[in-house]
């Protein structure tokens, strides 16, 4: 039997993730069956309508997509929710890297369009926590002819004190944090979400008050990350007052 001292057993597995992160390609094909999409309802705005793309959260699920699809919706905005997850067959994306879900979102872009529904020149892009850094993550996803983002909008994202983003200039950037969020307060990242908006045309930084991470969730949970446990818990309150905001950011910029 071969044995494998710990600190190199770690750093195999930490050279195999590597390596199946840098191997995962997305194609147009592989994203079919892994995308839903919501149309607004009859009567309500017009086709080709403004389209809304969404990547998913670490645990996985579409549920807080869909609730925010069926929202945009009333507005004459359609929807794409992308399953991540069940793109690689797994039912979280714990290890997989936020640009490697951005490149999902330019797999659907690129399925979707000649389809006659939607206005891919009037998209937006919008993720939570690991979603949401996806989407800011997502400027050298796109292939030259694609059309970029008119507006990215990013729910509690970011990593341990890092909130980047590489968006072209004219893609306008909205962040929405809550000042209870616990992963925002961890190692800093929600103020380095704010810095990375302060001064800059086009970003903005949205604080959303008495607001955990999940806030336009519906369920409380905790969850582990960098050796310690993070909150989740919803707030209807919150998410309405976000939601009158996000509609007149959406409509402003896909009109």
């Amino acid at each position: 039997m071969k044995i494998v001292r710990p600190a190199f057993a770690s750093i195999l597995a930490l050279g195999a993730a590597i390596i199946l992160s840098a191997c995962q390609t997305t194609t147009p094909e592989s994203v079919k069956p892994h995308i839903s999409i919501i149309e607004p309802s009859a009567g309500v705005g017009s086709k080709p309508y403004p389209v809304v793309f969404f990547v998913q959260g670490t645990g996985g699920g579409n549920h807080r997509a869909n609730l925010w699809g069926q929202r945009f919706a009333q507005e004459g905005i359609a929807s794409v929710a992308i399953d991540n997850a069940g793109l690689r067959g797994r039912p979280n994306l714990y290890g997989i890297e936020p640009w490697d879900m951005a490149s999902d979102y330019a797999a659907a872009l690129r399925l979707l369009e000649k389809d006659p529904r939607f206005d891919m020149k009037r998209h937006a892009l919008m993720g939570f926590s690991r979603g949401g850094t996806a989407a800011m993550l997502s400027g050298t996803a796109l292939a030259a002819d694609q059309p970029k983002p008119r507006t990215v909008i990013a729910f509690y994202p970011g990593n341990l004190g890092d909130c980047s983003e590489n968006l072209p200039a004219e893609t306008s950037v909205h962040v929405f944090y809550g000042e209870l969020d616990e992963w925002g307060s961890h190692r800093g990242t929600r103020d380095a979400c704010r810095r990375m908006a302060e001064g800059k045309p086009g970003r903005t930084f949205h604080l959303v008050k008495n607001a955990h991470h999940a806030f336009d969730d519906r369920f409380t949970l905790t969850w582990p990350s960098d050796n310690r446990s993070f909150r989740s818990e919803p707030n209807p309150e919150a998410r309405a007052e976000v939601e009158r905001t996000l509609v007149q950011v959406l409509k402003a910029a896909l009109n």
